[in-house]
């Protein structure tokens, strides 16, 4: 929901962009629906359908703290001109490192794209 009313998949899925980066920081962006299992519709392939090069979502919820960290750290990355897919391995592999047998640590963030 927005302001000023909804907005759909196809709605996003139909923008014609030629964007670089969407980080979808809301909880399951990178995830569907029970009902729809076997779709690969998602919120963050409706953006890739858009035009976004590189889509960064995250599979499951996430806890505050860690989000701010992890966004904390990507977009320091990215300041310094180290490409997406890069930016989000390095983010990953800190806790990673940190917390082998974590995964709900590292393991919800998905990057979609070259």
């Amino acid at each position: 929901m927005l302001r000023d009313g909804s907005v759909s998949l196809p709605d996003i899925s139909t923008l014609s962009l030629d964007a670089g980066l969407v980080f979808l920081a809301s909880c399951g962006s990178a995830s569907g629906s029970f009902e729809l299992a076997d779709e690969a519709h998602r919120v963050a392939s409706s953006f890739q359908f858009a035009g976004f090069t590189h889509v960064i979502a995250t599979l499951w919820e996430v806890a505050d703290g860690d989000a701010t960290e992890f966004t904390t750290t990507l977009y320091g990355l990215l300041a310094e001109d180290v490409p997406p897919a890069e930016a989000m391995h390095r983010v990953t592999r800190a806790p990673r490192e940190r917390c082998p047998l974590s995964p709900w640590l590292w393991a919800p963030y998905a990057h979609m794209g070259p």
